[in-house]
C-alpha cells in the first residue's frame, strides 16, 4: 500500500475534525471573495473576454447557443462562435437561468468556484503531506492569495480553470494511490474538465495521465497501456460533444476554440507609430502583446499566401461597412487568417524567436520586467494595480516555499509529476503565444498546496529543535 493510500485510512473523528476546519476556511474564503467583489462593484467596466463570457452565457440561458455575442448585440447577426471553451460559459448560463443574469451576479457566482478550489486544494495538501495542518495551511494560503481571488472578480474563465486544475490534480493522485481502471477514468475526466475550461490544459493528458499510467512499475506493461488508454479515452469522451458540435458549424475545422489565431497575431509584429516601436520582439512590449499587431492585415496576409488567395481571404473576413475593421464573416475564417499572419511574422523573425520565447516565459513567471507586469496586469488587464502588486509580493515567497515542498515530496517518494505537468503546459502556452500572468493560473492554484506542506514542515522542525535539550 502506498503512503498516500495509508494516509487516507484515518479514524472518523480525525476526518470530521479536518473537514470541519477545512469547511470553516472555505466559508471564510467565500466570504472574503464576495466582500471583495461587492467592494469593487463598478471598478471594472465590462469589456473584452469578460463581456464575451457574460453576454454569451445570458444568450445561452435564453436559448441562443454559442453565437457571437457582440455581433448579435450590435448588428443583430446570428454568427456561430467558439471563442472560448464552454465550461465557464455554461456555468454562468446556468446561473443566469436559475438565479440571475446581472454582471454582479456572475461575478459573485465566480467566487463559489474560487472557494471550491480552496477546499479541493486543502484536500490535496492533506493527502500528499499526511497532515491535517498542511491541508488547513494550504487552504488558508489559497484563500488569501490575491492571484487567485482577483480572478473571481474579473469575470474570467480562470476561476473555473483554477477549480478544474485542483480537481484534475486530486484525481491524478487518487489514481496514483490506487491505480485501477475506474481511477484512470476519473483522472481522464478531471483533465478533460480542465481542458473545457482552458484549451491549453489538453496538453496535460500527455504530460500527466500517460506517464502516470506507464510509471506503475508493479503492473505489467499491458496493464499500464490499458490504464493510459482508459484515461485518454475518457478524456476524449469528455471533449467529444464540444468538438463534434464545433466541427459541424464553421467553414474551416474548429476543435476546442477559435482563439489561437488572434493571440498569435497580437503577439508577433514589428509595428511603429509616431516614431515609437510598438512591436513585440523588443521595446516596451517585448514578450507581451499589442493590439497594434492587428493593424493593416491585408498586406501581411500576402506574406502567408499568394496575392490572389490573400485577397480572397481578406474579402471573406467581412469588413464592417465604412471601416477597415474585419469583424463580420465566419469566425473560423478570421482564425485561419489571423493565425497565418502570426505564423508568417514568426517566420520573418526566426533569429529573434529564441529571445522572444525567453522574454515571454520570463514575463509569465514574473522574472522579466515584474514591475511593468504589475502595471500591465493592473491597468490593461483591469486587475487593479494595488491588488496586482500584493499578488506579486505574495507570489515570490509562495514560490520559494513551494520549491521546498516539491523537495519534501521527493524525499518521501511522492510523485511530483502533476505539478510539473501543469507548469510545463503553462510554460509552453507562454512560449508559443505571449507572457501574461493570467496564463499562470493553474500553477498559482497549486503553489499553496506545496507551500502549505513546507510551512508545516518548517514549523514542526523548529518546534522539535526547541524541545531538544541544550
Amino acid at each position: 500500500m502506498t503512503v498516500e493510500a495509508a494516509a487516507d485510512r484515518r479514524p472518523a473523528r480525525e476526518n470530521r475534525r479536518f473537514y470541519v476546519g477545512l469547511g470553516i476556511i472555505t466559508l471564510l474564503a467565500l466570504a472574503w471573495r464576495i466582500v471583495y467583489d461587492v467592494w469593487n462593484i463598478d471598478r471594472i467596466p465590462l469589456g473584452g473576454d469578460a463581456s464575451y463570457y457574460h453576454y454569451q452565457a445570458n444568450d445561452i440561458a435564453r436559448g441562443i447557443w454559442f453565437m457571437d455575442p457582440f455581433q448579435l448585440r450590435y448588428w443583430g447577426r446570428l454568427t456561430p462562435s467558439a471563442g472560448h471553451p464552454p465550461a465557464y460559459i455554461l456555468y454562468l448560463a446556468a446561473v443566469s437561468k436559475f438565479i440571475g443574469s446581472s454582471e454582479t451576479t456572475h461575478r459573485i457566482a465566480s467566487t463559489f468556484l474560487g472557494a471550491g478550489a480552496v477546499f479541493v486544494l486543502g484536500l490535496i495538501a492533506r493527502k500528499l503531506f499526511r497532515n491535517d495542518w498542511a491541508g488547513w495551511t494550504a487552504a488558508a494560503l489559497a484563500a488569501a492569495y490575491a492571484q487567485l481571488y482577483i480572478n473571481d472578480e474579473m469575470l474570467m474563465s480562470e476561476s473555473m480553470y483554477v477549480l478544474t486544475t485542483a480537481i484534475a490534480v486530486w484525481c491524478a493522485y487518487r489514481f496514483w494511490s490506487k491505480p485501477t481502471g475506474r481511477n484512470a477514468a476519473l483522472m481522464g475526466f478531471g483533465i478533460g474538465l480542465a481542458a473545457l475550461s482552458r484549451a491549453e490544459a489538453a496538453l496535460v493528458i500527455l504530460f500527466l495521465a500517460v506517464p502516470f499510467a506507464f510509471l506503475q512499475r508493479e503492473k505489467p506493461w499491458r496493464e499500464r497501456i490499458k490504464l493510459a488508454a482508459i484515461s485518454c479515452a475518457v478524456f476524449g469522451v469528455v471533449l467529444a460533444p464540444w468538438i463534434a458540435y464545433n466541427l459541424g458549424r464553421f467553414e474551416h475545422p474548429v476543435e476546442m476554440s477559435n482563439g489561437i489565431g488572434s493571440v498569435l497575431m497580437a503577439a508577433n509584429c514589428d509595428h511603429t507609430s509616431n516614431g515609437h516601436y510598438d512591436g513585440t520582439y523588443h521595446g516596451p512590449f517585448a514578450g507581451y502583446w499589442n493590439i497594434e499587431c492587428s493593424a493593416n492585415i491585408g498586406p501581411r496576409l500576402e506574406k502567408a499566401y499568394s496575392p490572389a488567395h490573400a485577397a480572397d481571404l481578406e474579402r471573406q473576413l467581412g469588413v464592417i461597412p465604412g471601416t477597415d475593421f474585419a469583424f463580420f464573416g465566419d469566425e473560423s475564417t478570421h482564425e485561419v487568417a489571423w493565425r497565418a499572419v502570426g505564423i508568417a511574422e514568426m517566420k520573418d523573425h526566426k533569429r529573434q524567436l529564441v529571445s522572444a520565447v525567453a522574454m515571454r516565459v520570463g514575463r509569465m513567471w514574473d522574472f522579466f520586467r515584474p514591475s511593468q507586469n504589475i502595471k500591465l496586469d493592473g491597468l490593461l488587464e483591469g486587475r487593479g494595480v494595488g491588488a496586482t502588486r500584493l499578488a506579486t509580493y505574495e507570489y515570490y515567497p509562495l514560490l520559494a516555499c513551494a520549491i521546498v515542498g516539491l523537495g519534501l515530496l521527493r524525499t518521501r517518494r511522492v510523485p511530483i509529476l502533476p505539478f510539473l505537468a501543469f507548469a510545463a503546459s503553462v510554460t509552453i502556452t507562454a512560449a508559443t503565444t505571449f507572457g501574461i500572468t493570467r496564463y499562470r493560473a493553474p500553477v498559482d492554484a497549486l503553489l499553496p498546496v506545496l507551500a502549505g506542506g513546507a510551512i508545516v514542515w518548517f514549523v514542526t522542525a523548529f518546534r522539535d529543535a526547541l524541545k531538544k535539550p541544550a
